[in-house]
């Protein structure tokens, strides 16, 4: 139908041509006005779910480094180097929580509020955890904080 109004533009110009092509023109241009914006959208929370994966990726790795009391026995480490190693992993998982709330309240403030959202309920103890410089406590609320980075993946239209 558009190659023939191109047709006859070049050749027999009618006036019912002009309104015929002004409402094809308006019909495309509706198209591209409601299909954009959507494209778009994705293509936004598409990036920001690749900076929260990296988040999660790097949370995963901070946690798997947690430091244990069985430490001790395989590495052959005295208490104050485990207590060295402990301060250190703690430095750590508060440096992540910094980064990572940062980087949630610039892109959504919904996501960040929900990441230190705290939900109560049973604190469980981590027994293999060192209890020194209060890595244990840490844990459990490194373990919350996974959780909720999760929540946010798996609901990213509502947060981004």
């Amino acid at each position: 139908m558009m190659l023939d109004m191109i047709q006859r533009f070049f050749g027999e110009f009618r006036p019912a041509d002009l309104v015929a092509s002004a409402l094809e023109l308006t019909f495309i241009l509706v198209i591209l006005w409601l299909e954009l914006p959507a494209r778009f959208h994705k293509r936004r929370i598409r990036k920001r779910m690749r900076m929260v994966k990296n988040l999660m990726l790097q949370g995963q790795e901070i946690q798997r480094r947690a430091p244990t009391g069985k430490m001790v026995e395989d590495e052959k480490l005295d208490g104050n180097a485990l207590s060295e190693i402990a301060t250190k992993w703690v430095d750590s998982v508060k440096e992540w929580w910094e980064n990572t709330y940062k980087l949630l309240d610039k892109y959504s403030p919904l996501a960040a509020l929900s990441f230190v959202h705290h939900r109560g309920g049973i604190c469980v103890q981590y027994s293999a955890i060192t209890g020194l410089a209060d890595a244990r406590d840490l844990y459990r609320v490194l373990l919350e904080r996974l959780d909720n980075l999760l929540n946010i993946m798996e609901k990213s239209d509502i947060y981004f």
